[in-house]
Formats: C-alpha cells, structure tokens, sequence
C-alpha cells in the first residue's frame, strides 16, 4: 500500500493529477479509512475546482482525523469555492483552534470576511497572519485588496509593493496595482503595472480586463475593446448565452442573420444600444436579443429613423437558433466606431411610448413646480460608495418650488417614509409604476421630469439614453463609460459633477446647487 501511495503522490506532485486521482481511488478502495488518500484526493479535486467532490473526500478525510488542521483549512477553502461561507469560517476557526500560530488560515478566514463585508474582522485576521508571518506575500496582497473595497487606496497601494517586493514574480499583487492606480486616477501609472502582470503571466485574464478599463477610460478603443473580452474568463460573470467559438461574427459585413445578443447588466445593455444603429449597416438581417424592460424602447427608436432590418426578441426567452453569425453587445466596440467611440450624433437612442407619456404629464400638471427625479442608491451591492444619502441631498431638496420624485429602482418606502417625517420634505412616486420591473413607464416618467438627478446607476443610464435633462453626481472611483471631462458625446444631455474627494459628496452637491438655482431664477 506504502508503494501505491508513493506512486500517487509523485504523480500529485508532478501535476499528473488523472494518473494521482486513480492511485488515490485505489489506496482508498484498499482501505476505506486512509486519512491521506482522502485529505490529498480532495485537496487534488480542489485544484481541479471540482468542489463537490473535493467537500465529499475532505469531510471524510476530517471525520477520519479530526486532528488536521490542514484538513480543515482545505474544508474552509472548499466551502468557499461553493459560497457557503457560514462553513467556511467555522472549518477555519477549527484549523485555527488546532494550531494557534496558522497564518494560512488567518488569511483565508480574512478573505471570507472580505467577501461577506466584515471588514473589521478580516483586517484584524490579516494583521494577526501578517504577524504570525512577515513575508507572507499574498497576506499583503489580500489585505490590499481589503483597503481597495473600504476606498483607502493609498495603504492598499503600500501592501501591494510589500507584496511584489516579497515576491518579485507576483503577477495578481502588480494587476492590483494597477487597479489602484486606476481607481486613483493614476492611468499612466496603471497602465505600467498591467503591462508587468501580462509579461509575468500573458493569461492572467484579471490584468488584461482590468487594462481595458483603463484603456477605454483613456481613448485608447482599440486595444481597449480587445482587452474588454477577457470579462468572459472572469469567474463571476455568467456563462456566454452563445458560444464564443461556434459562428462568432469577426466584423466584416454579413449577406445574411447577425444575432447581437444582450448580456452584463440593464445598464450596459442600454448604453451599448448607442451603437446598434452603426451595426445596422454591417448586416442584411439582425437578431437583437435584450433585456425585455428595454426592448420597446430600443426597438421605438430604431424604427423612427427608419432602420428595418432589425427583428426584436427578449433575452429572456428561447435561445435564438435561425441566425448565419452572432456576437454579444458588449463586443459591438471591436467593429463599430472601433476607434472614435465616442464621437456620436445622437442626442438618444431610446425612445418611449408617447401615449403614456402624454398620460403621466397630464397627470403632473396643475401646479406651477419644476417636476425633478432623483436617484441616489445602486443596487449594486460591491460598489456602495457610489450611494448618497437623501440627508445629503437637503440643500437641493429644500428648493421650495420644486417637486421631486422617486426613480429609485427597487423598494425604498420605509426610507422615504423617515425621511419624510425626519425632515418633512415629501418624496413623490407616480402610483402603480414599478421602477424595476416597468421600464417602460419609468422611461415615460424621466421624460415627464423637467430634470434628473442621479448617481451612477442604471437610472444614469436610461436618462442619458432617452436625452433627458441630467445632473449626475459621480464617485471620484467610477466606470470607464463616464469618461474624464464633464460631459461624454453619447450621453450629450448629461452633465457629470464629479467627485473630488473619496468619501465627499459636498463639492458636487454645491455645484448642483448652485447650477440649480441660476436655472430656477
């Protein structure tokens, strides 16, 4: 038995993990109660990212030994992997108990923290596996990555050099770093770091998507569109609706059916329909498949200025089959206005319904009021720091002759409600609309408004798509789409105030202000 052991664990170490799989399986049927062949078949399913039989052979390595914290350090990782992080923490708290000084286990108890936003406990499980070990690189890497999600860059900055300098070839601490630069505004600087994370690992996908960010941001479309297709090796993005291999279209023009296929969020579905009227000319015949909420929309549009080889289906439905090529809306950038993105005619490319338009302006008439929507939360939960709250909008909310209504996705009425009783400024909402599902009529209510004011989020997005009237209040740390100055050509109605500090909204807000009340006199 000690000779097949030896055979699987050099085939382990060697990374012949087929041929170590089955020298463990035989280990095992030979005697069903071998700890190592258990603990070291699951930690190789681990690396394989099977996780579901790296948790079968881990517990059952655990329940044979219950003394290995190892063991229970690759339980922690494996819960992790499957997102059960409630297992995760305690697996490693048992590894921990087991051995007090274990700083692998400190730190990936420290990234489930990260991820479920106990920050202050994962900071503290960092430093302590920092102390326990001082050039424990990926700890300073991890940590990094900590201060990027609480907005303190510049320590993150510190972590992610001790990081390199611990270990010269770490090429996901200098990707970092490069993020950091990004978020910093420090492009040139970025740039350089990606750059060296690629030469280290030219298949790091995170450096190449990273890149494009700031590729885009830049003006630099070509290589940024490229490096923009690397989303699809990321592990949170969902499987391609079509394959990225079989009948993908490569730009030229099309004597046949070109299926442009939504994906990524509502948002960037609307903001890369400013390009599908320069797709209509590459093809005889397009399939567009988006997000239902917004198909009308498009489609109302496209229609008005006369573009009729487009067919309109929801993404939500069957998955298209009767088509020659397709690609996904966000890989549009490659092939159209490939180069000069951002320099487009159009005022909107949204268009809403104008019958029920009609209906929700009669039903905000009869009061002598400016009609303002407001939008200041983001659904997105990993990027918070965009959200502003209603109590620091008061200096724009206590404008007497305005009205100002919700376009809030979601439900925030108990919010409104304590805001309202707090400060006794009323909120409206147009009844019997729901602003998530009802794009529709949420459209019909932007253009009701006389003016938006939003932070970046989808409702951005819309308000920008329809040409309505826009003041929007942006994170200093912000996406790629809303540029560098203070407009962008294909939202030509929205004018950015940005911010100046991480944390501080009162510039912006001032500025808002004070255009708001010369627009009021």
């Amino acid at each position: 038995m000690s000779e097949i052991f030896k055979e699987a664990y050099n085939f382990h170490q060697r990374g012949l993990l087929e041929e170590a799989k089955e020298k463990y399986l035989e280990l095992i049927k030979l005697d069903n109660n071998n700890f190592e062949a258990h603990n070291l078949l699951g930690a190789l399913y681990l690396q394989k990212k099977d996780f579901n039989n790296a948790l079968l052979f881990i517990s059952r390595a655990v329940a044979i030994n219950t003394s290995s914290y190892s063991c229970y350090n690759n339980l922690g990782t494996t819960y992790k992997e499957i997102n059960d992080y409630s297992n995760s923490l305690i697996s490693y708290d048992k590894a921990i108990q087991l051995k007090f000084d274990y700083a692998e286990a400190y730190n990936n108890k420290a990234a489930v923290l990260t991820i479920i936003n106990n920050f202050e406990a994962a900071l503290q499980n960092y430093n302590q596996a920092i102390k326990i070990k001082p050039d424990y690189a990926e700890a300073y890497n991890n940590r990094g990555i900590l201060f990027i999600k609480i907005q303190k860059y510049e320590i993150a900055m510190e972590d992610f050099l001790k990081a390199v300098s611990l270990k010269k070839d770490y090429y996901e601490a200098y990707a970092n770093l490069g993020m950091t630069n990004h978020s910093m505004g420090f492009y040139k600087e970025a740039l350089k770091y990606f750059d060296i994370s690629i030469n280290l690992n030219k298949d790091f996908y995170l450096a190449h998507w990273n890149k494009s960010h700031t590729e885009l941001i830049t003006g630099n479309f070509d290589s940024g569109w490229k490096n923009y297709d690397y989303r699809w090796k990321k592990r949170d993005v969902p499987s391609p609706r079509h394959s990225l291999v079989e009948k993908y279209w490569e730009g030229s023009y099309l004597d046949g059916t070109l299926l442009i296929w939504g994906e990524q969020g509502i948002g960037d579905n609307i903001y890369f329909s400013s390009l599908l009227p320069e797709a209509s000319k590459l093809a005889k015949k397009i399939i567009l498949e988006v997000d239902q909420r917004i198909l009308k929309l498009v489609k109302r549009y496209l229609e008005k200025i006369n573009i009729k080889n487009f067919e309109f289906r929801s993404i939500h439905g069957k998955i298209s089959e009767d088509y020659d090529k397709h690609i996904p809306i966000g890989s549009l950038g490659n092939f159209v206005k490939k180069n000069n993105f951002n320099s487009t005619n159009n005022k909107h490319y949204l268009l809403s319904d104008q019958n029920l338009e009609n209906k929700i302006k009669k039903f905000l008439l009869g009061k002598d009021l400016k009609n303002i929507g407001i939008s200041w939360r983001t659904l997105n939960a990993d990027e918070g720091f965009r959200n502003i709250d209603l109590d620091q909008l008061l200096p724009i909310l206590n404008f007497s002759n305005c009205r100002f209504f919700n376009l809030q996705f979601g439900s925030f009425d108990q919010e409104l409600l304590q805001f309202n009783i707090k400060n006794n400024i009323k909120i409206h909402s147009v009844d019997n609309i729901d602003n998530f599902e009802d794009l529709e009529s949420l459209a019909c209510v932007i253009n009701s408004m006389d003016f938006v004011i939003t932070i970046q989020n989808t409702i951005a997005h819309l308000a920008g798509a329809l040409g309505k009237k826009t003041f929007l209040i942006l994170a200093k740390n912000h996406r790629w789409q809303w540029g560098l100055k203070d407009t962008v050509s294909w939202y030509p109605n929205i004018k950015i105030y940005r911010q100046k500090y991480f944390h501080n909204w009162s510039d912006p807000i001032k500025r808002i202000f004070n255009d708001i009340k010369n627009d009021l006199i």
